[in-house]
Formats: C-alpha cells, structure tokens, sequence
C-alpha cells in the first residue's frame, strides 16, 4: 500500500500487516484504559464477631475473583489477622466496628451511628449482614445511608427460645429488619418457614441451605486417616474407643444439659465411650447447670478442648457427631461433619431437619429417651455409623459445596444489581 503525504510528496510504503497492529496496539490501550476506569461492585459483609466469616470464605474467593471490592466489618479480633491471609494481599479488606452481641442501648447506638457514617463514606453497592445483633444495626445505617442493595441472613433466632416481653421485642426487631432491607435471606428451607409462621416474610433460601457451603476438600475422609490416632493420643482416648463430638458454642442453648445427663445414663466404666467437645465455653449469658459444669469438667470421658481454629482433626478423630440444640440456624457443623463421612444426631428442630435426613444422613430426635437410644446405637454399632456416613458426604458433595453456593450467592448479588437497573436474571432464590 503507497500513501502520499506532505509537500514533498514523499512516499511512504505500508503493509496492511503493519497498519493492523497500529490499530490493535491503540485498540488494546484504549481497552485497558476503559478496563481500568470500570467501577468494581462494592461489597460490605458484615457481622458482630469476625468467626461469621469463617463459612464464607469461598464466597468472598469467588466474588474478589469476579472483581468485587470486599469489606469486612465486624468488632475486632486477632483472629482476624490470620483470616486476611487466606486471601491474596490487599485483596479483602477490614474494618473495625464493635458490635456487641448482647442488647446495649448506648454501646448499639455509637455501633449504629459509626456504620452509618462509614456507609456513608464508602458508599457500597451492597451490604450484607449476618449475626443478629449486626443484623438490626446494619439494616438501620445502611437504609439512612441510602445503600442501593441492603441484605441480610438469618442463621437462627434467639427468640425460639425465650417467651414474654423479651420474645416479642426481638421478634418486632426481625419485622423491622425485614422491611428495611432489600432481600432477606435464611440459611435453610424450613428456617423460611418458621420465620413466615410468626409473620416475618418474605424471606428467601439460595438453593437447599446452608450460609456459605463447605470446602470439601479440606473436611474430607482422608483427614480421619493422619488425624484419628494422633488426636487420640492427646486426649488420652483409646484407639479403640467410640467417639461422639459436639462443636459449637457451650451453652444452654445449644443443649448442652440435655447431652449430659443423656450421656450419663449410658456411660459406664467398662464402655470405651467418649464425648468430645469443641468450641468456647459460655458461662455468662446463657450458662449450663452448676451442676452439669462440674461434671463436665471432671468426668473422665467428657473431653472439653475449648476453641479451635481448626475443627477438622478433632471431627477427623470421632465417629459420630451430636447437636442436641434448642435452636439452630442451618447446622454447617453437620455438614462439615458429613464431609469426614460421620452422621449426626440432631434436635427435630427448623434447621437441623434441612441438614440431617432421618435414618439416611443420621437421627433427629424429639425427647430424650431418643437421644439415649440413638446414641447408645451410634456407640455400639460401627457398621451403622459407616454407612449414614457415607450417604451423609455424597450429599454434601451433591448440595453443599462451598463452590456451589459461591457461585449461588454471587448470582443472587447480580440479580439484586439487576433489578437496580430494571431487569431481571434468572435466580435459583426462591421466596417464600
């Protein structure tokens, strides 16, 4: 190709090879400019304690890999420091907002107030909360602080269990936090339920349950075969003994009584039965009978090992897990337990009916005397335990991944951003 130019007529001779790559090079700066002016999606998750986040970790992963900008707020905590390594450097971030899990009307009022004005200066396309007490100061600041997509999660309700004054306030507290987010979520079908029969609705599930998923990679059965012995042997438990485990918060609430004196009735010298527990102990707000505190910290098959930042070895050196719960929100701890192929005896309770199928994953019980007969069973019978261990991880592996559920929830942020902007994407959220 000879172009002319200039007064001198001079010639200039061209390829059209040459002429392409003039043009891709300026298109090609032009696209990464353009790329580099797009605005990220801006996302703030936050909680009363940072450990909420621990079951969305594959869910931040997922969006920050979709370039979303992510905040975490919560109170602080130095476990917090760890957490940020598992993602790459500056990818997550952190901001430090105390939120106290118990009712403060002054230390609420300066929570409230502190996120609002954060809001207002970060100012997020979405915010998402989780843990009740967040739950109520989140929706308040981010409704003021004219957030386009406000969201929350119910993991459970501290109200099923409480009756009078205090019952029906906190309820109110969910009504209000309802009609002040955008979409409202729970992290199981029949947490939806229990929420639409007391009048909170509408309330959504992202698919069968669970708030985050679970990576089941890292709970998986090859765990059991470097960790069974060696936690064993720490704990002074026979290699040979049956091994039933709790993880969770030790309180009233979580049944703790009721595992007890349940587990006296069977427990005797010659039975190489243990329970395992795992998880802070809570004697202040909501403590255990004095009685069953000083039997669990003397009797000589009740093992406590208190918090652990790594549950995995423990549940890997069990053979059946126990969650006699009065209230619960999905159970991720079942399906973490289920990822190691151990079932687990739960409470008939919302919640725990969606993570544990009856006589196929585990037990679900009403009474007592229920709770005695299947965990005698569990202890005694081995072959048993195997197989609703085995059918407990295919289906985790089938409805319960972390990926599944990121990718879920990642959806769900782009159909909420959508119907901003007046239309709509195809979701797997179903509202009730």
């Amino acid at each position: 190709m000879i172009l002319h130019y200039g007064k001198t007529n001079r010639i200039a001779v061209f390829s059209y090879d040459t002429i392409f790559d003039v043009l891709n090079k300026a298109l090609g700066k032009w696209n990464i400019d353009r790329e580099n002016d797009v605005k990220k999606i801006k996302c703030v998750r936050v909680a009363s304690v940072p450990y909420a986040f621990v079951h969305i970790e594959a869910t931040i992963h997922y969006l920050i890999k979709n370039d979303y900008e992510v905040i975490l707020v919560s109170s602080w905590d130095p476990y917090i420091d760890d957490y940020l390594k598992k993602f790459p450097k500056d990818s997550l971030q952190f901001h430090e907002i105390k939120i106290d899990r118990e009712i403060s009307p002054i230390s609420d009022l300066i929570s409230l107030f502190r996120l609002f004005i954060y809001l207002l200066k970060t100012k997020p396309d979405i915010v998402h909360s989780s843990t009740p007490k967040a739950a109520i100061v989140t929706a308040v600041a981010a409704f003021f602080a004219r957030v386009p997509i406000r969201i929350h999660t119910f993991t459970g309700q501290r109200w099923a269990t409480l009756t009078g004054k205090m019952r029906r306030f906190l309820i109110f507290l969910d009504w209000l936090i309802i009609k002040l987010n955008s979409a409202n979520l729970a992290d199981s079908p029949s947490q939806v339920e229990f929420l639409k029969e007391h009048g909170l609705a509408p309330v959504g599930c992202i698919l069968k349950g669970s708030f985050g998923g679970v990576d089941l990679m890292r709970f998986s059965p090859e765990r059991r075969k470097s960790n069974y012995f060696e936690i064993r042997q720490k704990l002074n438990i026979e290699p040979n003994a049956r091994v039933a485990i709790f993880l969770g918060r030790l309180n009233r609430d979580k049944g703790i009584d009721n595992l007890i004196e349940c587990f006296l009735k069977i427990s005797e010298d010659s039975r190489p039965w243990y329970i395992l527990l795992v998880g802070p102990y809570e004697n202040i707000t909501n403590p255990i009978q004095p009685q069953n505190e000083k039997i669990l910290f003397s009797h000589p098959r009740i093992k406590f090992v208190g918090m652990q930042f790594d549950p995995v070895p423990y549940i890997a050196a069990s053979d059946f897990m126990i969650l006699p719960s009065f209230r619960e929100g999905f159970g991720t701890s079942v399906i973490e337990a289920s990822g190691l192929e151990l079932p687990t005896i739960g409470r008939r309770i919302p919640g725990l009916i969606d993570s544990i199928i009856h006589n196929e994953t585990g037990f679900l019980f009403d009474t007592p005397e229920q709770f005695v007969q299947q965990m005698e069973l569990l202890f005694t019978s081995s072959s048993r335990c195997q197989i609703l261990g085995q059918q407990a991880r295919s289906r985790a592996l089938k409805y319960f991944g972390c990926e599944v559920l990121a990718k879920e929830q990642h959806h769900f942020y782009c159909n909420m951003l959508a119907s901003v902007n007046s239309f709509q994407i195809e979701s797997s959220v179903e509202k009730s």
